[in-house]
């Protein structure tokens, strides 16, 4: 791990592989760390730079002092690390923002790959279950019952709304418990480390998207996540594809790496990515 710094923020780096090779950026959740890409790193090593960073006001980076636009550090650490274009790969937030990032500057985005994620824009409708869920979220929160906020967290995101805790591999789940108790430390200090979409949303714009699109979404991911990856890829033209993951909610990349490889690999190499 290196720190890189750019004129807004320090961020912690992680940056491996062949340099001259094609390069691949990580975005991680927004409740989550760099650390959730570990399971599939390895196996993109071989063919690629595979560079990846907690996102600013998480992990080891700088904290959040104002507003800023998703698209800004991804392509500021880029800069800093000299690669002139990357494919971005994108888990929820992260997927947000990797496809504000290559729309905003289609020069410097080779591919585009979100994982549990929407575009900014996109309609955003839960389901009774989910809304229940939700509510019971943001209850927690503004009670500031921190223990409660962290286990409705991974009943949401880790779990679904759409399985129940036993049905969830233990080591998975005992690993989604402990990044949803670290991510609720972060909640008190920072409640607001997220950036601004893009706008116009990226949703009314996924026509002019220049770059190949992967859409990878879990069986038991929230309805409106699942609902809304269809229009994602065929509004995004030829170049988009779509793939959902069995036994996998929110995170396909951390609870089916091996599912989400098989699906990502081809589809790097038949883009030449």
């Amino acid at each position: 791990m290196r720190f890189v710094t750019t004129k807004a923020a320090r961020f912690a780096v992680w940056d491996h592989g062949d340099q001259s090779a094609p390069a691949l950026l990580l975005l991680h959740a927004g409740n989550a760390v760099s650390s959730m890409w570990d399971s599939i790193v390895p196996a993109l090593l071989p063919d690629h730079r595979v560079v990846r960073y907690d996102a600013r006001g998480f992990g080891q980076s700088s904290p959040v002092t104002g507003h800023y636009r998703g698209s800004d550090d991804p392509l500021a650490v880029m800069d800093e690390l000299d690669i002139p274009r990357a494919t971005l790969i994108g888990a929820s937030f992260g997927g947000r923002v990797a496809l504000d990032t290559a729309l905003s500057a289609p020069d410097r985005v080779s591919g585009v790959v979100m994982m549990g994620a929407r575009p900014s824009g996109a309609p955003f409708h839960l389901t009774a279950a989910e809304q229940a869920l939700s509510d019971a979220t943001d209850e927690a929160e503004a009670a500031e019952d921190w223990t409660r906020r962290a286990e409705q967290e991974v009943d949401v995101w880790s779990v679904g709304p759409t399985r129940r805790r036993e049905q969830v591999e233990p080591g998975f789940l005992a690993a989604a418990i402990r990044q949803a108790h670290e991510h609720v430390e972060l909640l008190k200090t920072y409640p607001s480390a997220y950036s601004d979409q893009g706008e116009p949303p990226a949703f009314a714009r996924l026509r002019e998207l220049a770059s190949p699109l992967l859409s990878v979404v879990g069986e038991h991911d929230l309805a409106a996540i699942r609902s809304t990856q269809s229009e994602t890829v065929r509004l995004a033209g030829a170049g988009g594809r779509a793939v959902r993951i069995a036994d996998a909610a929110h995170f396909p990349s951390v609870e089916q790496p091996a599912a989400v490889l098989a699906a990502l690999l081809p589809w790097l190499r038949e883009h030449a990515l």
